[in-house]
This record gives structure tokens, C-alpha cells and sequence, in this order.
């Protein structure tokens, strides 16, 4: 079984790293994970919901302000079929920069402690494929990495200077990195619980990598 990096660190047993989180958040999977793109236009109440599973801590308040929001957004410029590994931030107009686009339409007006995880989780809830599930653990965790890339994306991008911290380019690049060995866990899976299998044949490469990075 190849071995997966996250942030630095060797995962040597990835489709064991994964079962165990699927048997110590069954809840997480049924509740989170499998209603996950239900909805691809419109963000329901059911949905805000279902983001407290992952202890996402959206107040009632926060709840109305997102679904009422939502009416306006842009949802769009990203398909439920985008994927995260194709949002490089070198490319200019590309899906990286149409995936902040509707993310800063829920961030610039947010209420005050309406913070990255609450809306990574809605995201990822509206575009599975597309919005990795960020907090400032992973923020923490990939420090080492973005101080690396930024050279690198601000030398192509300017325009990105004092407005990204690039914490998406690092885990997308990751995720890259791991394609392979997610096919080999996928199949892993494929041979295991109804669970298992449900999530081999559900869930995009981006959330089984989320599942082992947090």
C-alpha cells in the first residue's frame, strides 16, 4: 500500500487510517458526508444542520443570515463537478479563482465569529468535490508549505500579494501527490463494511484526503 503526505508527514497505512476514522465517526458519514451535494442550488436549513455533525458551531443566527444570503450567490461558478485538484492558483480566471469568488461572497459580509471551518463545511456541503474542509489546525499544519509556494504563485500572480495566504494551493498540491495511493484506498474499501463501501463509491479523492489530514 503506498503512503500518502500531508503537510510533511508519511500516512504508511491510509486505508487504515481511513477505516478507523469511519468506524469512530459513523455519525459523521452517515449525517455529513452522504447528503453532501443534495442540494446543489440552494442551501437548506437541513444542510446548516447537518454541518453541526463535523461540530461546525453555526448559531441559529448564523443559520438564518446563511440562508437568506445564499439567494444571491453565485453557486454557478462552480459545478458540482469541479474538482479541487484541478484549482491551481497559477492559472488566471481558472476554477481556483471562481471558487474564491463565491467564497468571498459569503466571507466579506460575514457576522463577527463566522470564521474559515464554518464556511469550508457549508461549501464542501454545497460542492463536495470542490471546497476542502479548512481550520486553522490545517492553516497551522501547512505553514511550512505555503511559505514555500509563495514565492512561487506571487511571482506568476501578483495580483494574489497581501490577499491569499495560498493554504488551498498547498493541500491541493497534496492531494495531487496522493492520487494514486487514493485509488489503491478506494479499492481498499470497495472490499470492506456497507460503510466502506459507501464511501469508496460516494465520496470525492478530496474527502478521503480531509479525512486524513484532520
Amino acid at each position: 500500500m503506498p503512503s500518502i503526505q500531508v503537510a510533511g508527514h508519511t500516512i504508511r497505512n491510509p486505508t487504515q487510517s481511513i477505516r478507523d476514522y469511519l468506524s469512530a465517526h459513523e455519525r459523521t458519514i452517515k449525517d455529513f458526508d452522504l447528503v453532501a451535494g443534495s442540494s446543489p442550488g440552494v442551501l437548506t436549513p437541513e444542510l446548516v444542520t447537518a454541518s453541526r455533525v463535523l461540530s461546525s458551531r453555526i448559531t441559529m443566527a448564523e443559520q438564518r443570515w446563511l440562508v437568506e444570503v445564499q439567494v444571491g450567490a453565485p453557486w454557478e461558478l462552480v459545478s458540482l463537478a469541479d474538482r479541487f485538484p484541478d484549482a491551481d492558483a497559477s492559472q488566471v480566471g481558472g476554477l481556483y479563482d471562481r471558487a474564491n469568488v463565491l467564497w468571498s461572497y459569503f466571507w466579506e459580509d460575514r457576522p463577527k465569529g463566522f470564521a474559515t471551518a464554518k464556511l469550508s463545511k457549508i461549501l464542501f456541503l454545497m460542492r463536495p468535490k470542490c471546497y476542502p474542509i479548512v481550520d486553522s489546525h490545517i492553516t497551522r499544519r501547512y505553514r511550512s508549505q505555503v511559505k514555500t509556494l509563495k514565492p512561487v504563485v506571487f511571482a506568476a500572480r501578483p495580483e494574489l500579494v497581501g490577499k491569499d495566504n495560498l493554504t488551498w494551493e498547498a493541500y491541493r498540491l497534496d492531494l495531487v501527490g496522493a492520487t494514486p495511493a487514493l485509488a489503491a484506498v478506494r479499492e481498499g474499501l470497495r472490499k470492506g463494511t456497507p460503510l466502506e463501501r459507501s464511501i469508496a463509491n460516494y465520496v470525492s479523492d478530496l474527502r478521503l484526503f480531509d479525512m486524513l489530514a484532520w
